[in-house]
């Protein structure tokens, strides 16, 4: 027994010894589980694991190359599921077969959405398949040419400001400042609030995506830094100016929450230039 400072015995507390028959009443039988494995269960765990390998691979959410081998592969294994003998399947494999297949309908299907939803924001965004290929091409371990990285990067950048201007108000910026010169030239596009909240959240996702492309390089090629770095810098701004341009004049936010929503989207790696 242990002592307490005035030399009374501390009681010591024993654990409760366990019940054999309770704990093992807690747990299944284990045989009559191996027993009934479905044949399916290889076929799923194949297609996980495909589906993860290209989830890393194509990490450009939304690029011409993502969509389409995206939509290649789940078209792919709804055709070879089709080739699977749905009647020798026992009950748990029909389970799974059914799961699987309502899956890949499910994505085909969320890519058609996805598809509707791009097409409305390309008035907004018409820029957004150039600056995608960028981090496809990288992925596809094309040698990249700085020179014309940079030259991409500036036009894509003055393409941004010709379109924010567009929202601005006699071609002025927030605060009444110069679009960095950029020509006011025809209407702006007409599209619905939602619309434009969502072209936002892609503007800034666009910023963490090219940031990624950016220090892929960065550093490691130096011509690359020394021909990138100003027009990828100048980009990054001029995407996040153009989210706030229409966080505020076609959503409706206030400056305050329309930067604070663009600073939440983007993360820090995505802040200004990246």
């Amino acid at each position: 027994m242990a002592q307490q400072a005035h030399g009374a015995p501390i009681p010591i507390a024993h654990p409760r010894p366990v019940d054999p028959a309770a704990a093992f009443a807690s747990v299944p039988n284990l045989q009559a589980l191996v027993g009934t494995r479905s044949e399916m269960a290889s076929v799923v765990e194949w297609f996980t694991a495909d589906q993860q390998a290209l989830g890393r691979r194509y990490d450009a959410n939304g690029s011409p190359e993502q969509r389409r081998r995206m939509r290649a592969f789940y078209a792919g294994w709804r055709t070879r599921l089709r080739e699977v003998n749905f009647d020798k399947l026992s009950q748990e494999g029909r389970i799974d077969y059914v799961l699987l297949d309502n899956y890949l309908r499910h994505r085909l299907a969320l890519l058609d959405r996805q598809e509707t939803m791009r097409l409305e924001m390309a008035p907004l965004l018409p820029f957004a398949d150039t600056l995608l290929s960028l981090q496809d091409r990288r992925r596809d371990l094309v040698t990249i040419d700085p020179q014309a990285a940079a030259h991409t990067l500036a036009q894509v950048a003055r393409q941004v400001d010709s379109l924010r201007a567009l929202f601005e108000p006699a071609g002025r910026g927030r605060g009444g400042e110069a679009t960095d010169g950029a020509p006011r030239s025809g209407a702006a596009p007409q599209v619905s609030r939602t619309v434009a909240n969502r072209a936002a959240d892609e503007l800034d996702q666009m910023r963490v995506t090219l940031g990624g492309w950016y220090r892929f390089y960065d550093g490691f090629d130096p011509a690359f830094s020394w021909w990138v770095k100003d027009p990828y810098a100048r980009l990054g701004n001029a995407l996040a100016a153009y989210a706030r341009t229409l966080r505020e004049r076609v959503v409706g936010f206030s400056p305050a929450l329309a930067q604070q929503a663009g600073a939440n989207e983007a993360g820090p790696q995505g802040r200004g230039g990246g």
